[in-house]
C-alpha cells in the first residue's frame, strides 16, 4: 500500500530545489568536523569515544560516553559540545529503537535550536535533514517535506556537497515510498552522479542498494540484478553477508525457490546476530535512560523558563528606569539642540556675511589693480605705434610692455588663487605630444639660461611618440614657475634638468632638478603656502611674493595630481610633479604655438578701422569714470574721433543727461564708482523713456560670469574687461555706434504714437528671438529661414522687425549672437583652442571666425586661449 497524507505542492517544490542543488557546481568537499574541538578537553574526549563506539555499532558504550560528554557540556557552558552530543544521542536512539525513529526527534530539535543560536549553518542543515529523515521513516511525510524544504533553501546559499547528496538520497527514498518509482530513479540517478563527483563511494553504494529495493518493488528482476552488479563494482570487498536478504528477494522474484530458501536461511542467521546487540534487557535499560533524560530535560526547561521570567522582570524594570532617564535627557538634549541650532544659524549668517565681504574684497582688489594696468598698457600701446622712436627707445618700450604683461599675468594669478572660483576651474585637455611640448618649454628658457651661464637640459625617458591628454595652459604655468625658480636660485656654472621619467602605476612623473643652494629644512614644509617667505635670517631677500609655487600646487591638484619638493641645503632642490597618465592618439594635433607663444603686443589699428572711424566732429560720447587718469586716457584716445564729455560718477552723469540739449550717442561707464556705481546708473537709464535707448559699454575689472550676466540683464550693449588696448576700445565703440545708427533709422521708419508700448513689445520679442537663437547656435546649419520658422513669421516680416528692434540685419544678428557666445566661453576658459571656439559658436571656418571676431572685439580669439 502506497502511503499518502502529504502536500503534493510541497513535494513538487522540494523536487525543483533538489534537482537544482544536484545540478549546481560544487567545490571539492571538506570533512565536516566541529570547529572548536580541544583535544585535551575531557568532554570532547568522551564525545570522540562515543563516535568511535557508534561507528563500531557498540551502542551501549557509545551511549555511556555521550552521556558523560553531554553532562560535561552543560556543567561547563560549552554549547558546541552540547549540540554535538545531542546529535549523537539522536543517532544512537534511531539505531537502538528500530521502527521508533520519532524517539530521536527531541534530541535533534534541541541540537537545531543551539545551532540556530550559534548561527552554525552546516550544523543546522545536518539537524534539519536528520529531522526530515526521522519523520519520513515514521511516515509523517508532511513534516518530512517541511524540514526537507528548509534544508534545501539553506543548501542553496552554502556549498555543503555531502549534505546536498544526503538530501538527494532521502528525497529519492521518499518518492520510492510514494510509489513514484520513475521520479525516484531520476533523483537517485542524479544523486549517484553527484556523489561520484564529490568522491563519496559509500553513498554511491547506498544509493545503488536503494535502486535495488525500488526495482524489487517494481518487480523488475533484471534491473534489480544490475543494481547488485553495480554495488559489487563500487565495493569490490563487499561483505557477502550483506547480500543474503537482497539475493533472497531477487531469487524469490525470479521463482527460484531453492536458491531463495538458501539465502533466506542465512539472512535470518545474520538478523539474529544483529538483534543480539539489542537484547530485551538492553532495550529496557535504554527506555529507562531515555525517560530519565526526558525528565532531566523537562526540569532543565522549567529552570530556564524561571530564569527567563526573572530576567524579563529585571529587564522591564531597567527599561522603565531607562525610559524615565531618557525622557529627562531628551528634554535637555532638545533644549541644547535648540541652542545649537540658533548658534549654527548665527554662524551660517556670519559665514554668508564673510563670503559677501570676501567677494566684495576681491572685486575691489580687482578694480584697484586692473585699472592702473589699463593706464599702463593702453598708453604704452599708443606709444608703440609712434614711428618717431629711435631703436633704443623702441627697445626700452618693448621691455616695459613685456613686464607690464607679466604684471598683468601675476595679478590674474593672485586674484584667481584667492578667489572662490579657483576650486571651480575646469580642465581643458588637448591631445599633446609630450616630447614636443616639453622641448618647446625647454627651448623657451634656453636663451635666459645661456645668458646667466647655467646649463639647462631635458632628459626624456619615455617613447618620444607618447601622446597624452593635457591641460596645456595649467601644465605650462606649473613648469614655467618651476623652471623660473630653478634658474633664479642656481648660480652661474650650475645645472638645471627637466626630467620626464618612465610612467608607472598610471602616473606620469616630471622632475625639475637644480644644483642651487637648496631650501632650508624649516622652510620646506611651507613653500607651497600662499605668500610664504623664508624664515631663515641668513637667506637674503631676492624678491618673490610666494604666489608661483602656491598656484602650481593648486593647479596640480586640480589636474588630479600632486606637486612635491625635496631639498638639501648646499646641493640643490628637486620638484616632482605627479599627474594621472591619460594616453591618446594624435589624429588632429593642436599646434603648440596656441599655448606657448607669447603675444608680441597690440598691433597698429587695421586700415579698415582707420577708414571707418569718424574724424573730428563725430558722435557724442559720455564717459562715466571716477579715476582721473583713466578719464584722461579715454579722452585722449577717443577725442580725435568723437566729441567726449566726462562725468565722475553715476550721479554726475544723470545731472549731465538732464541738462544736455542733445543726448549722447553712447555712454561708456565704469562699474565700481562712489556715490552711484555702474549698476545703479544702468537702472536709472532703463527707467527713462529716452535714456534707455542710448547704447552703453561697461568698463569692468570684474571678470566673473555673474557680473556680466547681471549687467546684461539690466541693459548694456557691450562690456570691456580691464586692462584693454586702444584697438579693442575703438572697435567696440564704433560697432556700438554703427548698430545704434541703424536702429534709429528703422525706428524712425516704423514710429508710432504709442511709442512706449511698442518699445516694451519689441523688447520682449527681441528677448525671445535672442533665446531661440542662442539655443541653436552650436549648429552651423542654423540660419535666418529656420529662425523665422521657429517664430512663425514670414521671412520678409522677420527681416523688417529684427532690423527695427536690433539695428542689425537678420544674418548680422545671428552672427552677433555666435560671436557673443564664443567670446563668453573664451573668457570663461571653457575652450581649449580657437578651433573649439569656432565649432561651439557654429562657424565652419576657423579663419573666417577669427577674422570676424577681431573685427567685432578688436582682439584675436587666440589671445584668450
Amino acid at each position: 500500500m502506497i502511503p499518502t497524507g502529504y502536500d503534493s505542492a510541497k513535494s513538487l517544490q522540494l523536487w525543483f530545489l533538489v534537482d537544482e542543488l544536484l545540478a549546481k557546481p560544487t567545490a571539492i568537499p571538506v570533512e565536516e568536523q566541529p570547529s572548536a574541538i580541544d583535544a585535551g578537553d575531557p568532554g570532547w574526549d568522551q564525545y570522540e569515544r562515543a563516535r568511535e563506539f557508534f561507528n563500531r555499532q557498540q551502542y551501549k558504550e557509545a551511549s555511556e560516553a555521550v552521556d558523560k560528554a553531554l553532562d560535561f557540556a552543560r556543567e561547563n557552558g560549552e554549547p558546541i559540545l552540547e549540540m554535538r552530543a545531542l546529535e549523537m544521542v539522536g543517532m544512537i536512539s534511531r539505531e537502538v529503537f528500530l521502527g521508533s525513529s520519532l524517539k530521536a526527534v527531541p534530541y535533534h530539535e534541541q541540537a537545531l535550536s543551539i545551532a540556530q543560536q550559534l548561527r552554525d549553518t552546516l550544523f543546522m542543515v545536518r539537524q534539519l535533514l536528520a529531522l526530515a529523515d526521522n519523520y519520513g521513516q515514521a511516515g509523517q511525510y508532511e513534516r518530512f517535506l517541511d524540514y526537507g524544504i528548509q534544508a534545501a533553501r539553506l543548501l542553496g546559499r552554502f556549498d555543503v556537497p555531502a549534505q546536498r547528496a544526503r538530501l538527494g538520497n532521502m528525497f529519492g527514498a521518499f518518492l520510492s515510498d510514494q510509489g513514484d518509482f520513475k521520479k525516484s530513479e531520476q533523483i537517485i540517478g542524479k544523486t549517484i552522479a553527484f556523489a561520484r563527483k564529490i568522491g563519496d563511494t559509500g553513498l554511491v553504494k547506498h544509493l545503488f542498494w536503494q535502486l535495488f529495493w525500488s526495482r524489487i518493488e517494481m518487480r523488475d528482476a533484471d534491473l534489480a540484478a544490475a543494481a547488485i552488479d553495480s554495488i559489487r563494482v563500487v565495493d569490490p570487498g563487499l561483505n557477502y553477508n550483506e547480500l543474503h536478504e537482497p539475493l533472497y528477494q531477487l531469487e524469490k522474484l525470479r521463482g527460484h525457490r531453492d536458491a531463495a530458501f538458501y539465502y533466506l536461511e542465512r539472512a535470518y542467521r545474520n538478523l539474529g546476530n544483529s538483534y543480539e546487540r539489542r537484547s530485551a534487557e538492553q532495550l529496557a535499560g535504554w527506555e529507562t535512560r531515555l525517560r530519565t533524560r526526558e525528565k532531566e530535560l523537562q526540569i532543565e526547561t522549567e529552570k530556564r523558563v524561571r530564569n527567563i521570567l526573572l530576567w524579563l522582570t529585571i529587564l522591564i524594570s531597567a527599561l522603565l528606569l531607562v525610559s524615565i532617564a531618557a525622557w529627562y535627557l531628551q528634554r535637555r538634549a532638545k533644549e541644547q539642540i535648540t541652542l545649537q541650532k540658533q548658534l549654527i544659524e548665527d554662524q551660517a549668517e556670519t559665514l554668508r556675511h564673510l563670503d559677501e565681504l570676501k567677494s566684495r574684497f576681491f572685486a575691489n582688489v580687482s578694480h584697484e589693480l586692473r585699472t592702473p594696468l589699463t593706464l599702463m598698457l593702453g598708453p604704452l600701446e599708443t606709444l608703440s605705434q609712434n614711428g618717431q622712436l629711435n631703436p633704443q627707445g623702441k627697445q626700452m618700450l618693448a621691455m616695459v610692455m613685456r613686464n607690464g604683461r607679466q604684471l598683468h599675468e601675476r595679478v590674474n594669478e593672485l586674484l584667481l588663487l584667492g578667489s572662490p572660483e579657483m576650486t571651480d576651474q575646469e580642465l581643458h585637455e588637448q591631445p599633446t605630444n609630450l616630447f614636443d611640448f616639453m622641448s618647446a618649454i625647454t627651448d623657451n628658457f634656453g636663451p635666459g639660461a645661456a645668458q646667466q651661464n647655467t646649463s639647462l637640459r631635458m632628459e626624456f625617458e619615455p617613447e618620444r611618440s607618447l601622446a597624452l591628454w593635457i591641460d596645456r595652459t595649467k601644465m605650462l604655468k606649473i613648469l614655467n614657475n618651476l623652471l623660473s625658480n630653478a634658474l633664479k636660485f642656481t648660480p652661474a656654472g650650475g645645472e638645471v634638468v627637466l626630467q620626464v621619467c618612465p610612467y608607472e602605476q598610471g602616473y606620469l612623473h616630471i622632475r625639475v632638478r637644480d644644483s642651487g643652494r637648496g631650501i632650508p629644512p624649516e622652510d620646506l614644509p611651507h613653500i607651497f603656502e600662499l605668500y610664504f617667505q623664508s624664515r631663515d635670517p641668513d637667506v637674503k631677500a631676492e624678491g618673490g611674493a610666494g604666489i608661483g609655487l602656491a598656484l602650481s600646487s593648486e593647479l596640480a591638484r586640480l589636474m588630479g595630481g600632486a606637486l612635491q619638493a625635496e631639498s638639501e641645503p648646499g646641493k640643490g632642490s628637486l620638484f616632482t610633479l605627479d599627474l594621472p597618465l591619460k594616453e591618446c592618439v594624435m589624429e588632429d594635433p593642436i599646434p603648440l604655438s596656441a599655448n606657448l607663444e607669447q603675444s608680441a603686443g597690440r598691433r597698429a589699428l587695421p586700415d579698415t578701422l582707420q577708414a571707418t572711424l569718424p574724424a573730428g566732429e563725430g558722435a557724442e560720447l559720455l564717459i562715466v569714470e571716477d579715476n582721473t587718469d583713466l578719464q584722461s586716457f579715454l579722452r585722449t584716445v577717443l577725442s580725435p574721433f568723437y566729441r567726449v564729455s566726462v562725468a565722475g560718477d553715476g550721479k554726475e552723469a544723470i545731472k549731465l543727461l538732464k541738462k544736455a540739449e542733445k543726448q549722447p550717442d553712447l555712454i561708456i561707464t565704469d562699474l565700481m564708482m562712489p556715490v552711484m556705481d555702474g549698476y545703479q546708473l544702468l537702472e536709472k537709464l532703463q527707467d527713462h523713456s529716452v535714456w534707455r535707448t542710448i547704447p552703453v559699454i561697461l568698463l569692468t575689472a570684474r571678470a566673473g560670469s555673474d557680473d556680466r550676466l547681471q549687467a546684461f540683464r539690466i541693459g548694456i550693449d557691450d562690456y570691456i574687461l580691464k586692462p584693454f588696448g586702444v584697438e579693442e576700445l575703438l572697435v567696440r565703440v564704433e560697432n556700438a555706434l554703427r548698430n545704434q545708427s541703424v536702429r534709429r533709422e528703422w525706428g524712425d521708419t516704423f514710429a508710432t504714437d504709442n511709442g512706449s508700448a511698442v518699445l516694451s513689445a519689441d523688447e520682449n520679442w527681441l528677448e525671445e528671438v535672442t533665446r531661440l537663437t542662442r539655443h541653436h547656435l552650436d549648429s552651423s546649419q542654423f540660419n535666418v529661414d529656420l529662425l523665422a520658422d521657429l517664430l512663425g513669421m514670414k521671412r520678409t516680416a522677420f527681416y523688417q522687425r529684427i532690423r527695427q528692434t536690433s539695428g542689425l540685419s537678420a544674418n548680422q544678428f545671428i552672427q552677433e549672437m555666435r560671436l557673443q557666445k564664443a567670446r563668453e566661453m573664451l573668457e570663461a576658459g571653457k575652450l581649449r583652442s580657437v578651433k573649439d571656439a569656432a565649432e561651439a559658436a557654429g562657424f565652419r571656418s576657423t579663419d573666417y571666425f577669427s577674422r570676424l571676431f577681431r573685427q567685432r572685439y578688436g582682439k584675436s580669439p587666440a589671445e584668450y586661449v
